[in-house]
């Protein structure tokens, strides 16, 4: 179905069955001609399709002659976001990923949202996402920003199903300037799926605020598993430390199978083409009989807490009208932003998304994701881990030793953010 015929369908639809969230126009406002009495509402938003928003805003007005939105494209939502709104002023609404989200909800800038939607109608990872401090803080809009595996069906006609089945055929598809496999495998957000597939994780969840551990077993065995990928099996080039230098090899068609994100999809199709482009979860780990899980982010409509009276009534209508189900189906249609998979279930299951195959598998990826972690915590980690993946990539440090490295370095980060100092080699205890 066409953008304009999903669009025609969500008029009608809500013609006959949306129901406003406390809104009341006033009567001189309910008549088609009437508009002197308009209720104005600003939107800001930050890396999202303008086309889809601005879809979503021409039927919402159309279905309320008296409510007029604004949309705002900010490049830095959150720093302004949180300068207007703590002044008194900001947007009526923001849109905005998870951790923009819970920042706000700390600074005691958005309004909880818990009376607003119902959980259950929407995918678990986005609704976990918006819940902090014992409230929800957004209503979910669309999530993904997740890794997943493409492989080129020109050179390999299914996806292998697990670690040993992948490392087999890429040992197959390697030699003469060809490989089988690439991903940023220096990158700290590449190592988590397989932190993840060998059981492990970053932080101790038990302790508040999170706690890193980064020197585990399964952190070891993971990076273990990274280090014999290029020098035990060769099955990576050297130069897989360079994010360019891998796109570049799968784009040319000199690489078997990538690991990369769903923002990738759109080029990857449109050069590919449909027919030549696979997509699938990352390969099982043999050795856990576990998925790999890799981090997904949520995007979310929240309430400026500057916001009352009706323009926080039309806030509430826009919401419930943009997370509806013709209009979450508009954003897996987009193209040019990275394909976004609806946050509301229904159109989750709808078959505009899980009867296109390379959606689906999309989709099946990010459905075992795990929602990015929005406490402060989560910086030392990624900071922590950069240098001692380097050296392992180089060879010049054990996967042991890089892991004691990583920890090391979250802890001393833990310490500074945190004011819960360790003192090495002593025990921490919170």
């Amino acid at each position: 179905m066409s953008k304009k015929s999903v669009l025609i369908a969500l008029f009608l639809q809500l013609t006959l069955t949306f129901i406003p969230m406390g809104y009341s126009p006033s009567a001189e406002a309910r008549g088609p001609a009437a508009r002197s009495t308009i209720t104005t509402i600003t939107i800001w938003y930050e890396g999202e399709s303008p086309t889809v928003l601005e879809e979503i805003e021409a039927g919402f007005e159309m279905m309320n002659p008296d409510i007029d939105v604004t949309l705002e494209q900010k490049s830095d939502l959150i720093h302004l976001f949180i300068d207007a709104a703590s002044r008194g002023g900001g947007p009526d609404l923001v849109l905005g990923p998870q951790d923009y989200i819970i920042r706000f909800a700390e600074l005691g800038l958005i309004q909880a949202v818990d009376g607003d939607f119902n959980p259950d109608d929407f995918v678990e990872q986005t609704v976990d996402g918006s819940f902090w401090n014992g409230h929800y803080w957004g209503v979910p809009n669309i999530y993904g920003n997740h890794l997943m595996l493409y492989y080129n069906k020109n050179l390999l006609a299914t996806a292998p199903l697990d670690t040993t089945e992948m490392i087999n055929v890429a040992k197959s598809l390697t030699g003469g300037g060809q490989y089988g496999l690439v991903f940023h495998i220096d990158e700290p957000f590449w190592l988590i799926p397989w932190l993840t597939g060998f059981g492990g994780w970053v932080f101790d969840e038990s302790i508040d605020p999170p706690f890193p551990t980064l020197n585990t077993p399964e952190m070891v065995e993971a990076l273990q598993f990274i280090y014999d990928l290029r020098y035990v099996h060769g099955i990576v080039p050297d130069g897989a430390d360079d994010m360019d230098y891998g796109y570049s090899l799968f784009w040319d068609g000199k690489a078997a199978m990538m690991i990369n994100g769903d923002w990738t999809l759109d080029a990857y199709r449109d050069h590919f083409g449909e027919a030549n482009l696979g997509v699938a979860r990352i390969p099982l780990v043999v050795e856990t009989d576990q998925w790999p899980v890799p981090l997904v982010t949520g995007w979310y409509y929240s309430l400026n807490t500057n916001t009352g009276g009706d323009k926080l009534a039309a806030s509430k209508l826009f919401i419930q009208y943009a997370t509806s189900k013709p209009a979450q189906l508009l954003w897996p249609e987009e193209t040019g932003y990275g394909v976004k998979l609806p946050a509301l279930l229904e159109a989750f299951n709808d078959p505009a998304v899980q009867a296109d195959p390379i959606l689906k598998a999309s989709a099946d990826q990010a459905n075992i994701g795990r929602v990015m972690p929005t406490s402060p915590s989560m910086g030392c980690i990624w900071d922590a881990m950069v240098d001692p993946l380097q050296l392992l990539w180089d060879d010049l440090v054990t996967p042991q030793a890089a892991a004691d490295a990583m920890q090391a370095e979250a802890e001393l980060c833990y310490g500074k953010i945190t004011g819960k100092w360790v003192y090495l080699p002593a025990v921490w205890k919170p």
